[in-house]
């Protein structure tokens, strides 16, 4: 239990509210081939993990390509709803990931280009709609993954400038939000990596995606995270900023 009712009793482990892994995300694996640099989808175990735990499970992912293993493997069974922010046209891989809203999978194309000020407010009301929604009805959500791909910073070395234009400030404030949401709604979550093929700006994703994860049981914590990347053996390779978030770029 994430969220237990009293705190645990001196000497007793701390219940885990959430957990990260930035290696994860590889959400386009199929059951019988890889896919898109992913050989095993972890993103699938991971949910499906969650499902026997602690029931139905609410999958959001915001990295730029659809998640189209994940919503291929609970294609059919509403213990796992997917809800997808991607780009989507065509030659753009993998291909799929068509508008759609009905059953287990909600696909939210966003255009090239697209800011952090348009991409947030829609970005936390899609999620919080969507488990409100979900509860409305009596078949509320057990439990949270979130794949964050840091490859819808803006100007990403393979998505090119036809991509969008996030910072990682955008793509934090998003991790915070569902941690949030989480903690309201009292559901464990889980957090995966993804793509992001500048690996200085993943870095620099990830670091503020990981203080942003904290902001469930240390709620606050972003606002503290400091301007500078600190002094390390890489040090030189964020220059010429040396800052740990990087900056939007209008389209």
């Amino acid at each position: 239990q994430p969220y237990p009712p009293v705190p645990p009793a001196p000497g007793q482990p701390k219940p885990v509210t959430t957990a990260l892994n930035w290696g994860g995300g590889r959400h386009h694996a199929q059951r019988a081939q890889a896919g898109g640099f992913c050989y095993v989808n972890d993103a699938v175990l991971g949910c499906d993990m969650l499902r026997r735990k602690f029931g139905k499970v609410l999958y959001v992912d915001i990295d730029i390509h659809h998640c189209d293993g994940v919503e291929a493997a609970f294609d059919g069974t509403d213990k796992v709803v997917t809800l997808s922010f991607h780009k989507y046209e065509k030659g753009f891989f993998p291909g799929t990931g068509a508008p759609l809203g009905r059953h287990s999978k909600v696909n939210v194309p966003l255009p090239p280009g697209i800011t952090d000020d348009l991409f947030l407010p829609l970005y936390s009301s899609a999620v919080s709609d969507l488990a409100s929604a979900h509860a409305s009805i009596g078949s509320p959500f057990g439990s949270v993954c979130l794949a964050v791909g840091a490859d819808g910073l803006a100007d990403d070395p393979i998505v090119g400038r036809d991509g969008w234009a996030l910072s990682t400030r955008g793509l934090s404030s998003a991790v915070r939000s569902t941690c949030l949401l989480a903690k309201k709604l009292r559901l464990p979550l889980l957090v995966l990596g993804g793509g992001g093929y500048s690996d200085v700006n993943a870095a620099r994703a990830f670091a503020a995606c990981t203080v942003a994860a904290c902001e469930g049981p240390r709620e606050g914590v972003l606002a503290r995270l400091p301007d500078r990347v600190p002094d390390h053996e890489h040090f030189p390779r964020y220059a010429p900023t040396f800052e740990i978030h990087t900056k939007a770029t209008a389209k």
